[in-house]
């Protein structure tokens, strides 16, 4: 003789069961950093865009010497990251992204990027003297012209580093 599927009417109350976790639902889509292979954060950038996430790869124009000739390439401006902005929940898409080699945390939940820190601190650093842009030589100034992303198409000046 089966037993009928007694319920309870009450339900229990969402902040009072996990208040840890009602402030991170507020908001959840957020920016992080998305550790990659190297060499790969190109193709990661593209893959995360095809599956339809808002990322940022920065990138800055250097100069290559190839077979006796000069060519200007874009390489990123933080290596081996891009920045992508997803629900911290639901990162298993991002995680097997091909090239994606983990999202930078802490205590093994992933770091979240305030939207301040992408639009001006990461870009306005290098705006000012003493940052270089990687690769660079000499001491003269020269302008330095983000290819992709919330500053697109602004122009900063910035003095390289002495080698």
């Amino acid at each position: 003789m089966s037993r009928p599927f007694l319920r309870s009417s009450k339900q229990p109350d969402r902040e009072k069961a996990v208040p840890f976790l009602t402030d991170q639902l507020d908001g959840a889509i957020q920016w992080y950093a998305v550790q990659t292979r190297p060499k790969h954060e190109k193709a990661v950038s593209a893959a995360l865009k095809g599956k339809g996430y808002e990322q940022f790869l920065p990138l800055y124009q250097n100069w290559h010497r190839s077979s006796g000739r000069i060519e200007s390439v874009l390489l990123p401006l933080f290596p081996g990251y891009v920045f992508c902005r997803f629900d911290q929940f639901h990162r298993l898409p991002i995680l097997i992204t091909p090239g994606v080699f983990s999202v930078v945390s802490r205590d093994r939940a992933p770091e979240a990027i305030p939207d301040e820190e992408i639009a001006n601190k990461l870009l306005f650093r290098f705006a000012g003297e003493s940052m270089a842009v990687p690769g660079a030589r000499g001491s003269g100034a020269s302008g330095v012209r983000p290819a992709a992303g919330p500053c697109e198409g602004s122009s900063f000046v910035k003095r390289a580093a002495t080698v």
